[in-house]
């Protein structure tokens, strides 16, 4: 199963949440919320720089307008790998992991 940490503990995660297939959120990344869990899954709220910390497959950003500042932010300050970041809106609209259906689904979304 494939292991997600996911950016931004709001709203937007709260709206898809349901959709989201074939992975285990292993954490939720957030510099607004800190020390506390998700109340339904007792997953972890943790501070950005706290993703090092944790074993995962992809950072996915459920931020909505903020997708590039967070992502130059994720590979600078906190050392994630470029290849490890996603859009969850997008993550969840492919609703599977495979990386090339992954890209060919950003694509499509970006120049429909």
């Amino acid at each position: 199963m494939v292991k997600v940490i996911v950016y931004g503990y709001g709203r937007k995660y709260k709206k898809v949440k349901e959709d989201l297939f074939g992975c285990e959120i292993v954490a939720f990344a957030d510099r607004g919320k800190v020390a506390s869990h998700d109340e339904e899954k007792d997953i972890p709220v943790i501070l950005p720089e706290q993703i090092c910390e944790y074993e995962y497959d992809y950072v996915a950003i459920s931020v909505l307008g903020e997708f590039e500042k967070i992502k130059q932010q994720l590979i600078g300050e906190n050392h994630v790998p470029e290849d490890k970041i996603i859009s969850l809106m997008l993550f969840v609209k492919s609703n599977e992991v495979d990386t090339l259906h992954y890209e060919k689904t950003m694509q499509d979304f970006f120049f429909e």
